[in-house]
């Protein structure tokens, strides 16, 4: 008996003795199959047969994805009833799942198979998903609730803070519905933060948005999502007195520093608000130095100092600067010690030497200013 004998016989020995070992078949794989976004839950998606050998109880069929989180339900085994050694598997679409041909166009399913006493078979499975009739908002967005964001009091003005619909999604037209909201709604769906930002003085606030959705063919969706902004962190803008009351002498000036002021936060600035304009004095918005604009004369001046968040302009305090420019020469110069003269009668006496005594003579108004 030759080498082909002897392997046929082998073989042959093998399958007499129940010891060969089929696989399962899975005649239909691998296909595609089309869904549309449409399509609602619990829709059939295929059907897969299984080939068994024997009919001794059903195939272990499971459902696998290249991604996760894919749509479907686990595989549902029913036999079929001209054929005991074949079996249907049902692949069905999962109960509140979401198809959205522009986020995901194709799922590519893994069907393994294996029948009692039988290899496991694994073939793949393609689902083509086509762009629907319909326009389906986010189920969060359109629940009675809405969705929800959560923000900080201190946000940017204009930061986005929420999207409607995912870009990309050419031709939506997106529609608020409630107008008594300081927040902003942008053609493409962003919610904005307000113009001047949030009030960061208040404690938690809410505001709800409802929006209307609709896309070149006429469909459309609704829902809602509602802000809440929560109270900022950051310290708030303060200064440590409201008054304050600086003296100095004419003469001051040009750029000369008369005072700074100071006040505590974060990102602070400073502006004069009153007078406007202010002819006599300007001030350094990031160090608060307030310096004369020219030389200055006797007067009383009173300025109004505005601190405020730079990011967070409705985040601000103020401080009243009362100035008051004295002048040098209100009192006479006076001398140290004081000069006292006495007459001697034009004659002068023989033999005594008169002593005159150094005399300091200053003005009382300037040796003040200068110390």
């Amino acid at each position: 008996m030759g080498m082909h004998g002897h392997l046929t016989f082998l073989l042959l020995s093998l399958y007499a003795h129940g010891t060969f070992v089929r696989a399962t078949v899975l005649p239909d794989l691998p296909r595609v199959v089309t869904l549309s976004e449409d399509a609602a839950s619990g829709t059939r998606v295929a059907e897969v047969t299984v080939s068994c050998t024997n009919s001794s109880s059903s195939p272990n069929v499971t459902l696998d994805s290249v991604k996760p989180n894919h749509p479907f339900n686990s595989i549902a085994i029913s036999s079929d009833p001209t054929d005991a050694t074949t079996f249907r598997a049902e692949v069905t679409l999962r109960a509140g799942a979401e198809l959205d041909a522009h986020r995901v166009n194709q799922y590519t399913l893994i069907v393994r198979a294996a029948c009692p006493g039988e290899d496991e078979v694994e073939e793949q499975l393609f689902v083509w998903v086509r762009a629907g009739h319909v326009l389906h908002c986010d189920t969060l967005f359109a629940s009675a609730e809405g969705d929800v964001v959560q923000v900080l009091a201190d946000v940017a003005p204009r930061t986005p803070l929420y999207v409607v619909l995912p870009q990309p999604l050419g031709g939506l037209t997106f529609r608020l519905q409630n107008h008594n909201t300081p927040l902003t709604l942008t053609r493409r769906g962003l919610v904005l933060a307000p113009e001047n930002g949030f009030d960061p003085s208040k404690d938690i606030q809410t505001f709800r948005l409802e929006i209307e959705v609709m896309d070149h063919y006429g469909h459309n969706c609704s829902g809602a999502v509602r802000v809440e902004v929560l109270p900022s962190r950051h310290p708030r803008v303060t200064f440590p007195e409201p008054h304050r009351a600086v003296t100095v002498t004419e003469g001051i000036g040009p750029w000369d520093v008369v005072t700074q002021v100071h006040a505590r936060g974060d990102n602070v600035r400073y502006a004069i608000l009153a007078p406007v304009p202010s002819t006599l004095f300007t001030i350094d918005e990031v160090t608060g130095e307030i310096r004369s604009t020219r030389r200055l004369e006797m007067i009383h001046a009173h300025l109004l100092i505005r601190a405020y968040n730079r990011l967070h302009p409705d985040d601000h305090a103020t401080v009243t600067v009362n100035i008051t420019v004295q002048g040098t020469d209100r009192q006479a110069p006076r001398c140290t010690p004081a000069i006292f003269v006495y007459g001697s009668g034009g004659s002068e006496i023989p033999g005594v030497r008169n002593r005159v005594p150094w005399h300091h003579l200053g003005d009382v108004d300037v040796h003040r200013h200068q110390h």
